[in-house]
Parts: C-alpha cells; structure tokens; sequence
C-alpha cells in the first residue's frame, strides 16, 4: 500500500478526522468518487450523487463504513468475519457466481 493511500486510511479510520472530512466537508462524494471514475461526471450526475448527502447527519452512514472496511487485519472483528465467511463459502454446496470486470 503506497503511503499518501495508509496516511487516509489511517484519517479514515480516526473518529475525529473521518467525520470531518468525510461529514463536514464531504469529501467522499466531492473528491474521491470523481477521482475514482475514469471520466468526468457531468453536474447531473453529481447532484444525484449529492442529493442523498445534504447535511452532516445524512452523511453519518460515509463516514462511519470506512472505519468497518477491513484493511491489513484491521479492525480484527470484521476481518474474522469476512476470513469466517470466505472459508464457508469454499465449504458450502451452495452455487457461486464470479464476476469479473476491467474498466474499459
């Protein structure tokens, strides 16, 4: 993992910091969605992406989710969940589907 992407990680997952950048000033929706995207988002889909968002209480569910993800082991219940679920999963007689994509 590059250093500028564990330094957001580690803001991310900082009570403090993950709800000021990704609460008060929305960052995830205004900055790293359209990064993320390989092409330009036009205003309407912008806005429809807002449009959920438009107080700091609405954006409690963006700011919160990041600190659940689990990256390297951490936070350690959730990845023993998904470590859990995965081993089920080759284990179980259910059928699977895979996908699989490049971006085009």
């Amino acid at each position: 993992m590059a250093t500028a992407d564990k330094l957001l990680m580690h803001l991310i997952r900082a009570p403090f910091a993950s709800w000021l950048m990704l609460g008060v000033m929305n960052s995830f929706v205004k900055q790293m969605l359209p990064d993320w995207i390989n092409r330009d988002l036009s205003k309407q889909e912008m806005a429809a992406y807002l449009a959920p968002f438009p107080t700091v209480k609405s954006r409690e569910p963006i700011y919160v989710f990041p600190r659940d993800v689990p990256v390297l082991g951490k936070p350690e219940h959730v990845a023993r969940a998904v470590a859990d679920y995965s081993e089920w999963l080759t284990q179980t007689p259910l059928p699977k589907f895979f996908l699989s994509a490049r971006p085009a």
